[in-house]
């Protein structure tokens, strides 16, 4: 997850996946791939209220640092069981 909150800003310019010689082997990193490759297609859609929302990659990606970056300003390491 840290390299993915590194340089999330300027997903064009993220060192390893910019070179393609990744090991997607995670979900962190198929994230990134994605929501660099892919930023404005739809990922998810959720309907609430009977109205049909949409995330693309890019949002879904924004999401996740946010929550992550959330959980770290709170005191969370690697390795953390709480």
């Amino acid at each position: 997850m840290n390299q993915l909150l590194k340089n999330s800003d300027d997903l064009k310019n993220h060192s390893s996946c910019a070179t393609g010689n990744v090991n997607l082997n995670t979900l962190p990193k198929y994230l990134l791939r994605n929501a660099r490759d892919f930023p404005k297609d739809i990922t998810m859609r959720k309907k609430d209220l009977g109205i049909w929302g949409c995330y693309t990659w890019k949002e879904c990606f924004d999401m996740v640092k946010y929550f992550a970056l959330g959980l770290i300003s709170l005191g969370l390491k690697p390795g953390d069981k709480r």
